[in-house]
């Protein structure tokens, strides 16, 4: 069975994004830290497509350095991302025009 959970915490600490994977399902989380445990989700991204990948694939969770997006990181390739310039951050597959939200140090 495969069971992956990776997360990250804006530097402020005012946003956090979290990823998880089970055989059958994968889903990106966008979270607000100040509401209660339980209240966090401001929107979930369905990336079931992530789990037709190997299990041993790697995965992290990583924001840009303004902090304007959050991306889902497969293998080394972005793959999905919320971006938090919009009104209302929603989750989507990436495109390449996203990679420059976060460059390569």
């Amino acid at each position: 069975m495969i069971d992956v959970y990776e997360s990250a915490i804006d530097e402020v600490g005012r946003f956090g994004a979290a990823f998880e994977r089970d055989d059958e399902t994968a889903y990106f989380y966008l979270l607000d830290m100040r509401k209660q445990d339980g209240m966090q989700i401001i929107s979930t991204f369905n990336a079931k497509a992530v789990t037709e990948l190997p299990a041993g694939t790697p995965v992290s969770v990583r924001w840009s350095s303004s902090a304007a997006a959050v991306g889902l990181f497969v293998g080394g390739t972005l793959l999905a991302i919320f971006d938090l310039r919009t009104a209302t951050p929603i989750g989507r597959w990436a495109d390449p025009a996203d990679n420059r939200l976060f460059p390569v140090n």
